[in-house]
């Protein structure tokens, strides 16, 4: 779930007018619905320009969507040295990586624009490995459609959300290849996080009697995360983790637990109250590679 403001401030990176980028969905699902816009808007032409260097992944989609529309489309993949000679007015969309994912080599974007414009051509830049690492004008060069990542250069780490780019002259042509709705009631989303909390305190606070929770107890004054009080915290968090539950620990002796209402459900809850039950025995969390400092032979990096 994001907001207008996490759009415009990755949309900043990449040169656009403010409210033209949207940030969500995984990348590849951006290549599909901005190779797809594109067909749309060239419906006599069947040919999709890439070249034989782009991501996998991305000639993966378009091979997918030529296949799910059955309509006599062509992938063509020229070496990247060739991509300009091989715009020609039989092209619909050129989509092209403008930084190389292997070899770092670089497109030049205003002159595969201009020839893909001046053949009637739409262009979809992937960004992936340029934003956050190069310049670039999305605006300034007359981009069609852009989008990319934000694990790369931005950081985001596994998992973290896409974008896409639509420049404002295509605004009232382009209709989305994937349409719903992308939003989630947070009342309800909180409704969720306070019953799983409450479920957890309610199984450890029954079959861990050593353990404190550590307030506060009105779920509405706690975020989504739970803590308990253990004088061997830190050796009982290195137990819980090798049997599977993933928290963490905070000094001096705060055993703390997240929960994600996307993610995890009651399963996720019983599963860990049988796991703790049984995985928590006087012998484990006395073990040496369980203790402050060391973990698995090696020294621990503690959160303090």
């Amino acid at each position: 779930m994001q907001t207008n403001t996490l759009d415009d401030r990755v949309g900043r990176l990449i040169g656009p007018e403010r409210g033209t980028t949207i940030v969500g969905d995984t990348l590849s699902i951006k290549v599909l619905q901005a190779v797809s816009a594109g067909l749309a808007m060239e419906p006599d032409r069947k040919v999709i320009l890439s070249d034989d260097g782009n991501f996998p992944t991305d000639l993966y989609m378009v091979e997918g969507l030529i296949k799910l529309k059955d309509a006599g489309y062509e992938l063509r993949t020229p070496d990247p040295e060739d991509v300009m000679a091989s715009i020609t007015d039989e092209v619909a969309v050129v989509m092209v990586t403008e930084v190389d994912y292997c070899t770092g080599r670089k497109h030049g974007m205003k002159a595969i624009i201009n020839k893909a414009h001046d053949v009637g051509a739409v262009i979809v830049w992937d960004l992936a490995h340029s934003v956050g690492a190069v310049p670039v004008d999305v605006a300034g060069t007359d981009t069609d459609f852009a989008i990319g990542c934000t694990y790369k250069y931005l950081n985001g780490g596994p998992g973290a959300p896409a974008f896409i780019y639509v420049a404002p002259r295509l605004m009232d042509i382009v209709e989305p290849a994937l349409s719903g709705w992308y939003d989630v009631d947070m009342d309800d989303l909180r409704s969720r996080s306070i019953e799983l909390d409450e479920l957890f305190i309610r199984e450890v606070e029954t079959r861990c009697p050593a353990v404190t929770f550590a307030r506060p107890r009105n779920p509405q004054e706690r975020g989504s995360h739970i803590s308990f009080r253990f004088e061997n915290g830190y050796s009982c968090m290195q137990a819980s983790i090798a049997s599977g539950i993933i928290g963490d620990f905070r000094s001096p002796d705060i055993m703390r637990f997240g929960f994600t209402p996307l993610f995890i459900d009651e399963t996720d809850i019983l599963h860990a109250r049988a796991c703790g039950h049984s995985g928590f025995p006087r012998a484990l969390i006395s073990d040496s590679s369980f203790q402050k400092g060391v973990c698995n032979g090696r020294k621990a990096i503690c959160f303090e």
